[in-house]
């Protein structure tokens, strides 16, 4: 008989990234973000360089977060990602998920009204156990009209309904910052022991695995995914070990901007 698996709010969020392949839970980071918000704080941002896991614990946490967090996750790569309808459309199915007993939204009803609506009824929800709301991508979004347009799609500062973000501080307009208990969070790199996790399922030996941490700037995320995907092609750990991290700077490049012209000619 097969198993019936209950859809979850977070199920609705069509912009929800995938977890990495060989996912290392941050808990420590997770939890971090869980007690900030248990204090008065509205908003948390996540801060750190590119490559270090940003979007990876935000899409955790909203993951963990299944049928209590709102998520939208942007892609810059792609206009069509961060139009206002496509972001209106998104929110819209996750309340829609929350509020009614279906979990589509008909895009004809995502105007700003009908957003503002949806919001209005989840504060009885969120009265009684916080909604957390996940913003993740704005901040590679040059032009800064369309970040306000998006911020603005969100009730931040509204009661039990803390905001993750990632970026940092300024992203938020100084009017509205004044108002907020804003607090950051810096997403460090994987340590030996989540390195030795990560690498686990590969057999790859002591010695090679922290040659290969040190190598990867001392266990740079992105790095990491790069060795782990040479070694799945058929490399061998020993030689990937003896890298240099200016090797994985070309590597991750190259790979972004073969990701980002496939992304353009699909737009």
């Amino acid at each position: 008989m097969a198993v019936i698996r209950k859809s979850r709010i977070v199920d609705s969020c069509q912009s929800l990234p995938p977890l990495p392949e060989s996912n290392i839970p941050r808990d420590n980071l997770l939890d971090t973000i869980e007690r900030m918000f248990r204090s008065d704080i509205n908003v948390v941002v996540i801060e750190g360089e590119e490559g270090i896991g940003k979007t990876t614990l935000m899409s955790q946490f909203s993951n963990r977060h299944g049928n209590d967090s709102i998520s939208v996750f942007i892609r810059p790569t792609s206009r069509f990602a961060y139009e206002m309808s496509t972001i209106r459309h998104d929110l819209c199915s996750q309340l829609n998920a929350i509020l009614k007993p279906v979990t589509n939204c008909d895009p004809y009803d995502s105007s700003d009204g009908y957003l503002m609506d949806m919001f209005a009824r989840l504060r009885s929800i969120s009265r009684r156990a916080p909604v957390y709301l996940v913003l993740d991508g704005i901040e590679a979004i040059e032009d800064r009209s369309i970040q306000i347009a998006i911020l603005d799609a969100f009730p931040i500062g509204e009661p039990r309904m803390p905001l993750v973000l990632s970026g940092d501080q300024s992203l938020l307009r100084s009017s509205a910052a004044r108002m907020l208990n804003i607090k950051t969070l810096q997403v460090v790199n994987f340590s030996l022991d989540e390195t030795e996790r990560y690498f686990a399922d590969l057999g790859v030996g002591r010695a090679d695995l922290e040659e290969i941490y040190n190598s990867c700037g001392r266990g740079v995320p992105a790095y990491l995914a790069s060795v782990r995907r040479s070694i799945r092609a058929g490399a061998e750990p020993r030689s990937l070990a003896l890298r240099n991290l200016n090797d994985f700077f070309e590597v991750e490049w190259a790979r972004k901007a073969s990701s980002e012209e496939t992304s353009e000619m699909l737009s």
